[in-house]
């Protein structure tokens, strides 16, 4: 049903998933088998991501960066980012056995993260992390409340440490002041717009 390469961490064979699975972060809690602390450590990681990409808002009036996970958008080999996380996500859906969704398949279409539902957003931001070489330790040890792997996946596998050394530098501090020492305790809980909710 489902062909994972070898050497991918999880506690629960795939054959024991739900056949039905309405969304990446299920298909992944369901793949890591997560406890509850795990899953609120997921959750914040996901959360933390969106606050420090979005919270300047959506639309970035310097780059095509856009949404809420702020996908580059600019068309021209190698530079879209946004489509290179589609095509992710419908090997994530396919890994699963599951039938790529119909907004997947429109989004490659319109190419704006924009008109995604949040939580459409977070399916594309999850896959386009989980399906890159060598996110699985990073998960796993992130669930587990490690600061460093939370910034080593953001900036490694989602922002990027490509551009000028000093804006690189930056992005790097603010991500280890933001994930920092308030990970491991759980910290507040936000939602994608970095809202506090408790």
């Amino acid at each position: 049903m489902v062909d994972f390469k070898p050497g991918y961490f999880r506690e629960r064979p795939v054959s024991e998933l739900p056949p039905e699975l309405p969304e990446v972060r299920g298909m992944l809690e369901g793949y890591y088998g997560f406890n509850d602390a795990e899953s609120r450590a997921f959750d914040k990681f996901i959360s933390d991501t969106a606050t420090i990409e979005s919270e300047g808002g959506t639309v970035n009036p310097d780059s095509s960066a856009r949404g809420i996970y702020q996908f580059m958008t600019t068309k021209g080999k190698g530079q879209n980012a946004f489509q290179t996380a589609l095509k992710r996500t419908e090997r994530t859906y396919k890994n699963f056995g599951s039938d790529v969704p119909d907004w997947a398949t429109r989004a490659k279409k319109h190419g704006d993260p924009e008109s995604l539902t949040e939580s459409q957003q977070r399916d594309v931001f999850l896959s386009n992390i989980w399906k890159q070489k060598g996110t699985d330790k990073l998960i796993r040890k992130v669930v587990g409340g490690d600061p460093e792997s939370a910034v080593n996946l953001y900036m490694d596998h989602h922002h990027t440490r490509s551009g000028p050394k000093d804006a690189v530098r930056r992005s790097e501090e603010r991500a280890r002041k933001f994930y920092g020492a308030r990970y491991g305790d759980g910290g507040l809980i936000r939602d994608a717009y970095g809202r506090t909710l408790i």
